[in-house]
């Protein structure tokens, strides 16, 4: 069986704020899997099938999203961020609201 990939791709937030010199921890189905730097495109072999993907970096981090890839298939993510003062603000309370994850 040929494995499907998760390519993530972690864009400048614009603000200067958010972690920027921090690399983030790239987590399939809550096992550490690897990290994205800023600027920087990753790429992870996963299984064919549903899985899961979160990005953290200390008390913070993204919502849980949910994939689907199949055989020799790419899932395409992008993250940044917080691009706006109140996201800063929000995430002192939510930290699931510190990192963006949308899948393209």
């Amino acid at each position: 069986m040929s494995e499907g990939t998760l390519r993530l791709e972690r864009v400048w937030s614009g603000m200067g704020i958010g972690g920027q010199r921090e690399n983030w921890q790239i987590e399939v189905d809550g096992k550490q899997v690897g990290t994205v730097a800023n600027r920087e495109v990753v790429e992870v072999a996963v299984v064919p099938g549903r899985h899961t993907v979160r990005l953290r970096t200390g008390r913070y981090c993204s919502p849980q999203r949910t994939l689907e890839v199949a055989e020799s298939d790419t899932a395409d993510f992008t993250c940044h961020g917080p691009r706006y003062w109140p996201l800063v603000l929000a995430s002192l309370f939510k930290p699931d609201l510190w990192i963006s994850l949308h899948q393209r």
